[in-house]
């Protein structure tokens, strides 16, 4: 009976594919399920000529290791083929994986796929921005870990419920746990934390000067995980820090709109606000070519004392206060430097969809030779397009030459400084 109706919703999307869909992109990822099972994900976009966005699942598939280039072009094409999309694939979008960027070159080889482009993911770019970014707190996250976990059983939930009650919380709450695969994790898990902190204070030392044995246990226990008042600070100016790019990452998450037109201008944005009156300091690409971050750090146990870095490999003391002097200017360039490395180079489908956005269209004077080169761009595929359905139509005359050469993004820091200025 599975496999009927499989096959039954099978046919029925392709005949809507085949009927409403002129082109599509496709968005895939690569996971290992709890079993270690890997598995490939291809969603496939489109607007319809009603002008209704559509964003369906297409396939979920094992995808046996190594999930190597060559395995990923293939299973890209399979999917591509069996859905009979030969053709209409304009882009897919991906994560930054080294696997990934490779499939490329192998699947534009194959018949039909010859102009497929590859997106990077804007979520995923700007998730490993960020964790790149906090590098600096990398002590600081593992201890907010420490005391996730302590308020992880239920007898530690109520104990925290029945203080936020004594204290006049208008919305009790439970703290959250910072899940490493979960984008914006931290985020939340910080805001959380800080919303708590008072109730968490206030129970630490109940606990502590309670005649209760068990009571007094947990009450150490509490305090020696206990975050500083510098922390609790600089966790709260993270937490400022991070909501704009919590905000950008909801945004292109979503599947029932248009959102790669606003992706530079969001990158702009948050490049200009993170650039600093003084010099920013200067990055170690090497550092960006992998994509650890401090994201991919497990669970921290309450008793240990030390952690392997994710970064260096090596092992951490976690056991003292995280010296936070600093810190703050130092998260914030990490950031600002990651951002510019991996959007170093303006992705010119991104730019022709902003272009022709009312309401992003003109771009930046910073990129005002850039879009002189998009609009003939645009000017050409328009040509290309019309000679492929009519011959009769008037193709449109190419504009002039820019006189300046063309701003790279990355040399975009000049202007945004003079703005800011």
């Amino acid at each position: 009976m599975i496999a009927k109706s499989y096959q039954h919703n099978y046919e029925n999307l392709k005949n809507i594919l085949n009927e409403t869909a002129a082109t599509v992109s496709l968005t895939t990822d690569l996971w290992s399920s709890r079993a270690k099972h890997g598995y490939i994900g291809i969603t496939a976009a489109w607007i319809t000529p009603n002008f209704k966005v559509k964003d369906v699942m297409l396939e979920i598939k094992y995808a046996p290791s190594p999930h190597t280039a060559n395995l990923v072009a293939e299973l890209l094409y399979d999917c591509i083929s069996s859905w009979d999309l030969n053709g209409r694939v304009t882009a897919i979008i991906t994560d930054n994986g080294s696997n990934m960027k490779a499939a490329f070159p192998i699947l534009t080889q194959k018949d039909q796929c010859e102009t497929i482009q590859r997106l990077p993911c804007v979520t995923h770019t700007l998730q490993l921005a960020i964790g790149k970014g906090l590098v600096p707190v990398e002590i600081l996250a593992a201890r907010t870990k420490h005391i996730l976990n302590f308020f992880s059983t239920q007898k530690q939930i109520e104990r925290l419920e029945e203080v936020q009650r004594k204290l006049g919380y208008e919305d009790i709450m439970r703290c959250i746990q910072d899940v490493q695969t979960c984008w914006n994790s931290s985020y939340y898990a910080w805001d959380r934390l800080f919303y708590l902190k008072d109730a968490i204070i206030q129970l630490q030392t109940d606990l502590y000067t309670s005649t209760n044995r068990e009571d007094k246990k947990d009450g150490t226990k509490l305090k020696k995980i206990m975050l500083s008042e510098e922390e609790w600070e600089l966790l709260d100016k993270l937490i400022d820090l991070l909501s704009p790019f919590e905000g950008a990452t909801r945004y292109f998450s979503g599947g029932t709109y248009v959102m790669l037109s606003k992706m530079m201008l969001t990158i702009k944005e948050f490049t200009f606000d993170l650039a600093t009156d003084s010099e920013n300091l200067p990055s170690n690409d090497a550092d960006y070519l992998n994509e650890d971050t401090i994201f991919e750090e497990g669970d921290v146990e309450i008793d240990n004392e030390e952690i392997i870095s994710n970064i260096t490999k090596k092992k951490i003391s976690i056991k003292n206060p995280l010296k936070t002097e600093g810190i703050l200017e130092k998260v914030k360039n990490n950031v600002y430097n990651a951002l510019l490395y991996y959007w170093d180079t303006p992705n010119d489908t991104g730019l022709m969809a902003t272009l022709l956005d009312p309401r992003y269209k003109e771009l930046g004077l910073e990129l005002e030779d850039k879009k002189i080169e998009i609009i003939q761009k645009l000017r050409d595929e328009f040509n290309e397009l019309n000679s492929n359905n009519s011959n009769n139509t008037t193709p449109i005359a190419p504009i002039a030459e820019p006189s300046n050469p063309i701003i790279p993004f990355s040399d975009a820091e000049s202007s945004l400084r003079s703005q800011k200025e």
